[in-house]
């Protein structure tokens, strides 16, 4: 279906700073799904959700998850424990509390999500998630200066990626680099120098990147040589 080809397209042109790009794509699959009287389903609701990353990578995170909130149904579906666009949703509002500096409420919202998906019962079909709960969380505690606390989230994230990702996978040198950090923070220099080097690897393999890849490195490499 080409709604999800473009979903696909979006997310990877998201991913090489391709934001209007992005934009266009997914907003072209919603535009298809509509034209073609497909009800709201998943794939919609992917597309909604790619929307509300972009305009967080744009940051206009605001509107687009007043969007996104107002797409997904409150309510989960029966039978479902946990449905995948409120469990995004619930992801990205955490990493807009993150980068408008509202390290509180990031540690709330990624703590919350984890403890949903821990409860679930099926914690290892779930390890994106648990990777990015684990990420954000880390990261939130770092930001509020608990850096002892952000540690094991920090860690628990890379290591759940690096057992699904393959070795240039973007998101595992995130992780790496959001862990070198906190090794950083914690005054461990020649682990967190394997991890820059182990990111800076899988960064220079994938050609065009975001900017914020870049920058991540990059900020790890100057607490390296300070």
């Amino acid at each position: 279906m080409l709604a999800i080809a473009l979903g696909v397209r979006a997310r990877l042109l998201l991913a090489r700073g391709a934001n209007d790009e992005a934009h266009q794509a997914a907003e072209r699959g919603i535009e298809l799904m509509k034209q073609a009287g497909t009800p709201r389903d998943l794939i919609a609701l992917d597309l909604e959700q790619t929307l509300a990353a972009v305009g967080l990578a744009r940051g206009e995170a605001d509107a687009e998850l007043a969007r996104l909130r107002l797409a997904v149904p409150a309510e989960q579906p029966p039978g479902v424990t946990l449905f995948a666009p409120q469990v995004g949703m619930r992801l990205l509002a955490g990493e807009a509390a993150l980068r408008s500096g509202d390290g509180a409420g990031a540690a709330t919202q990624f703590a919350a999500v984890w403890a949903d998906l821990q409860a679930n019962g099926e914690a290892e079909l779930h390890g994106e998630w648990l990777a990015a709960a684990a990420l954000g969380l880390g990261r939130a505690h770092r930001l509020n200066r608990e850096h002892a606390k952000a540690l094991p989230e920090l860690q628990s994230a890379e290591r759940l990626l690096a057992h699904w990702h393959a070795a240039g996978s973007l998101d595992l040198a995130e992780a790496r680099l959001a862990l070198a950090e906190g090794l950083l923070d914690l005054n461990d220099k020649p682990a967190a120098r394997a991890l820059w080097a182990r990111a800076q690897q899988a960064i220079a393999s994938q050609g065009r990147v975001a900017a914020r890849y870049r920058e991540a490195l990059q900020a790890v490499q100057a607490r390296l040589a300070g």
